[in-house]
């Protein structure tokens, strides 16, 4: 992702991991995000976010064999 481990290390980067294995998920979709509040009231971050998937990308890897969950599913 390009940030560097010392700065991850230094930030406490609780959740630089989980948010890297989330874009990988995302990697094949085109995606909607949205950001509902941000906060960091003592020194501690904290995002409450939303994606909503538009469906696969024009040439992904997956785009034969899957397909994005359609509303209501």
């Amino acid at each position: 992702m390009g940030i560097p481990e010392v700065l991850a290390d230094r930030a406490g980067e609780c959740g630089l991991r989980p948010i890297i294995m989330l874009l990988g998920a995302l990697s094949d979709f085109d995606v909607e995000s949205k950001i509902y509040s941000y906060e960091g009231p003592f020194g501690v971050g904290y995002l409450v976010a939303g994606f909503q998937l538009k469906g696969r990308k024009a040439g992904s890897a997956t785009q034969a064999t899957a397909r994005a969950p359609q509303k209501g599913e």
